[in-house]
């Protein structure tokens, strides 16, 4: 098999026309106004990718071929991974075609990748451009097909997926040309910035499982059987990290929210991996845990949102989606809890339901509550409008007809029903028993036990927020010292590849009670930030410590009272109905240094903000504002009377990803923007603005 490889790639490498040829750049012809109206209108009909230094590229690709064998599932090594300078042009529909600069690079971790076609290497990449978009999308991936077990599966999930309010990523079926060889391949968006805005999300941190230490051993061994080995003691080492680390290079709060972030996830994995120690097997390496009280902490409507998903994910035997390692997470900064970003869920929809493989160590949440996800997710796809979902489904380039759409709907609809016997039937107590904020002596030192044979000296790393500093501790002798990291180094550390010395340093999370023997008791979880709520009407109003409020029912008049400059409220969830909200700041503070800038721990821009909310006839004031916006409007609908905002040390009004009808607009004296305006639809009726 590998010589007969060999031959075609040689082959080709001596076959390929090496000229470079040099194309015009942005498009051929403007993009008609109603054709670009909805982002998703324009979707490529075929990428043409043409590498700058072609013929370095196919050595590196023949190196590459050439050290692995494809019929092995084999991690490609690293070194393979290099970035190449690109054009690719861009077919659309009506006759467009636009070109941008790009860095492209091998995709994948295991050699499904790459594989020969018609004498010519078939492989998957990445793509980063470097100018422009396409609907919106700076990076993506381009699967070979046979990496995802049902490309039309991938696509119909993503999209109902979305439908639901899940994030997903937008994903396509599209002619690539690359390699001298044109086929069709998924076009798959990364999880970046771009996915959270397309899906109105704020941009914060994206985690995933973290592999690293699975690939460096197979990567150092070559004994296949010391591969195996050596996998499931690193997959039992295996925490999170955060994958747009540069994120929290831009200041002291997204570093802050970076952190906490990654803490509350690593107490998720570590607990879980305690829960299924199990060092004669290592069945570790299989389990799944669906308890989400810990990635949704005391939020009951999370928790069941994200039963709903694992429903869904295991209904259409995606169960590989919900593996540690390949799992992905957004940090809701405001609320406290992560959201799923599906991923790679090996997807066989039409299949029979598929008992996960060691169904004992999945880990569901209390029966009953399951239970009912499982109904809930029934009853969503039940009510999913088919019309819709078959022209989203049709638009990313399947082929699947109306019947089959119906059908794959219907099969979900069946195994959700199969999985809720089987739920009803597992009497197997998997009850997680856990303390929201402390890692307790035990499960470190059965965490420490996974990390010893990874064959470098490690050391797990603790921050402490009171003077915000590090400490290492040895997972062989358990001492513990201080080190200092530079801003790099921590951006490292955040992103899960620290390595200095030739010493890996794993980050746990923020954590206070770390001494010089790391095991000589248990480690309180650092709170960094907490607000008061009270249920107000048909809503909720959040407030922190340095915020008084009053509420004179006869006028329908709730005043909101800073005590200290950048201080911050809001309300959020549900409506509010003819109300008159008023927020007073400090007058002398609007000319000082602002505090919590741009935004506080729970990535909060506006001293008065509005979340996930609905408007009814409301009435809003502000005066004296000394946040990066005196008003914050995010994820909200409905109708507006009046805004009014005097004395802003910024902006006066931001409004993100709304759908808002506003009569009346004041503002004076905003030190920055009268209104900012993010991705939506908005409709203002008179708009009085002075001194902006």
């Amino acid at each position: 098999m590998y010589k007969k490889l060999l031959f075609f790639f040689l082959f080709f490498i001596f076959n390929y026309n090496f000229s470079y040829a040099q194309i015009e750049s942005d498009c051929n012809k403007k993009i008609p106004q109603d054709y670009s109206k909805k982002i998703d209108n324009n979707v490529p009909k075929i990428i043409e990718i043409e590498i700058k230094k072609n013929r370095k590229w196919q050595k590196n690709n023949y190196r590459m071929v050439k050290s692995i064998s494809l019929n092995d599932f084999v991690v490609i090594p690293k070194k393979y991974k290099k970035k190449f300078n690109a054009k690719l042009k861009v077919k659309f529909a009506e006759e467009i075609t636009c070109t941008f600069n790009a860095v492209v690079r091998q995709h994948g971790k295991m050699a499904d990748h790459i594989g020969i076609s018609r004498g010519n290497l078939f492989q998957s990449v990445d793509v980063d451009l470097k100018n422009g978009h396409i609907n919106g999308i700076t990076k993506f991936i381009l699967f070979r097909p046979g990496t995802r077990k049902n490309p039309e599966d991938e696509i119909f999930l993503t999209e109902l997926l979305r439908i639901l309010k899940f994030l997903a990523p937008r994903t396509n079926l599209i002619d690539v040309k690359l390699n001298n060889l044109t086929t069709r391949m998924l076009f798959q968006e990364q999880a970046e910035k771009e996915l959270l805005e397309y899906n109105s999300r704020k941009e914060g941190p994206i985690l995933e499982g973290d592999e690293r230490y699975f690939f460096l051993a197979q990567e150092r061994f070559d004994s296949k059987q010391a591969r195996k080995s050596f996998g499931k003691i690193s997959k039992r080492s295996q925490l999170a990290r955060q994958t747009n680390s540069p994120w929290a290079s831009r200041g002291v709060p997204y570093k802050n929210i970076s952190h906490e972030a990654l803490t509350q996830l690593n107490l998720f994995y570590l607990i879980t991996k305690n829960v299924y120690r199990d060092p004669k097997n290592s069945h570790i390496i299989y389990n799944i845990n669906l308890d989400n009280n810990l990635l949704a902490p005391n939020n009951p409507t999370q928790i069941s949102k994200l039963n709903i998903y694992n429903a869904i994910l295991l209904a259409a035997n995606g169960y590989q989606g919900l593996i540690p390692g390949n799992r992905k997470f957004y940090w809701d900064s405001v609320n406290k809890y992560f959201e799923t970003i599906y991923y790679d869920g090996k997807l066989a929809i039409n299949e029979a339901y598929f008992k996960p493989l060691r169904f004992e160590l999945v880990s569901f949440p209390e029966k009953n509550n399951f239970l009912k996800g499982i109904k809930k997710a029934k009853k969503l796809i039940e009510q999913v409008k088919m019309d819709i979902l078959f022209q989203e489904v049709r638009l990313r380039g399947s082929e699947l007809s109306k019947i089959q759409v119906q059908n794959k709907l219907k099969q979900i609809i069946k195994k959700l029903s199969d999985l809720e016997t089987q739920v009803k039937n597992d009497n197997t107590e998997k009850e997680l028993k856990y303390d929201f904020n402390t890692i307790k002596k035990e499960t470190l030192i059965n965490y420490m036990e996974a990390t010893l044979k990874i064959g470098s000296n490690l050391y797990l790393v603790f921050r402490e927020t009171d003077n915000n500093s590090f400490k290492a501790c040895n997972n062989k002798t358990f001492e513990c010292k201080k080190i200092n990291l530079t801003e790099t180094d921590t951006l490292n550390l955040l992103k899960g590849r620290l390595i200095k010395n030739e010493n890996i340093y794993q980050y746990i999370g923020e954590y206070s009670g770390v001494k010089n023997d790391l095991l000589s008791s248990s480690l309180n979880k650092i709170q960094l930030f907490n607000y008061d709520k009270i249920k107000f009407k048909n809503t909720n109003f959040y407030f922190d410590k340095n915020i008084t409020y009053e509420y004179d029912e006869n006028s329908s008049t709730f005043n909101i009272y800073q005590k200290y400059s950048g201080a911050r409220a809001y309300f959020e969830g549900g409506d509010l109905n003819n109300t008159f909200i008023q927020f007073f700041g400090l007058p002398n503070s609007i000319n000082q240094p602002l505090n919590n800038y741009p935004f506080d721990q729970k990535g909060l821009t506006g001293c008065l903000s509005f979340i996930d909310l609905d408007f009814k006839g409301v009435s809003i004031e502000t005066s004296n504002s000394n946040c990066e916006d005196a008003i914050n409007l995010t994820n909200t609908s409905g109708y507006i009377k009046k805004i009014e905002s005097n004395n802003s040390a910024k902006d006066a009004l931001d409004i993100d990803f709304s759908n808002i009808k506003i009569d009346k607009i004041f503002v004076n004296n905003a030190q920055n923007d009268c209104v900012d305006l993010s991705y939506g639809k908005y409709e203002f009726k008179e708009m009085n603005l002075t001194e902006c």
